[in-house]
């Protein structure tokens, strides 16, 4: 299950950073306020769902360096540049280094709000269909090697009779072994097994798809 979300907002400038977080729990969001990337980076967990919303230039780490930072760690958090400086060049470096928007400080609270929400709705989102991708190669593996063999031609959409045949085996032996897919699976209906296994790239017959980045 993914974890309620936190925005954190990283700015040496403490009046603004508490003026942002202010904002962002006035939409029911936790936002947590650090005074430098080194403070942030002493209690960030990476697990948690939200985004980052941080200063191009502070002492210490600025805020591109902390977004490269994050990159090269591997983490996909999210990130947002404010910057009370016309500095294009390193406006632009943040973009290419995959920061969602680059923000000018004193501008409209509202527009950077709705980033922020559409930020961590996204991130969230994102988690939650990797969660649901490890879950339901977990549950594969649960399946014996005949429950497999029943649930790929399922997933090729062979009735009972034609599974049965492909598998010299009774048309009720199909049907224990097709019920005992559907729970360990955990799923409701037939739609819902191929939707999830399709996704996780159970359909591809040899080894899942890895997922993509």
């Amino acid at each position: 299950m993914v974890e309620s979300p936190v925005v954190h907002i990283v700015d040496d400038d403490t009046e603004l950073a508490a003026s942002i977080a202010q904002v962002v729990r006035l939409v029911k969001l936790e936002a947590i306020t650090y005074p430098s990337a080194t403070d942030f980076l002493q209690v960030y967990r990476p697990g948690r769902p939200g985004c980052l919303v941080t200063d191009i230039r502070m002492p210490g780490m600025s805020g591109p360096e902390l977004q490269e930072y994050l990159e090269a760690k591997g983490d996909r958090l999210p990130v947002i540049i404010i910057s009370g400086c016309a500095d294009v060049a390193t406006a632009v470096r943040a973009m290419k280094a995959g920061a969602r928007e680059v923000f000018e400080k004193g501008g409209s609270m509202h527009i950077l709000l709705e980033s922020i929400q559409k930020a961590v709705q996204e991130d969230v989102d994102r988690r939650s269909a990797e969660s649901e991708y490890d879950e339901t190669l977990l549950r594969f593996e649960s399946l014996s090697p005949r429950e497999r063999e029943v649930l790929f031609n399922m997933l090729d959409g062979k009735t009972n009779k034609a599974i049965a045949q492909i598998l010299g085996i009774s048309s009720n032996t199909v049907e224990i072994h097709r019920a005992r897919v559907m729970e360990k699976m955990a799923a409701e209906s037939l739609a819902s097994l191929v939707k999830s296994c399709v996704y996780a790239g159970l359909d591809k017959r040899s080894k899942p798809l890895e997922r993509s980045s």
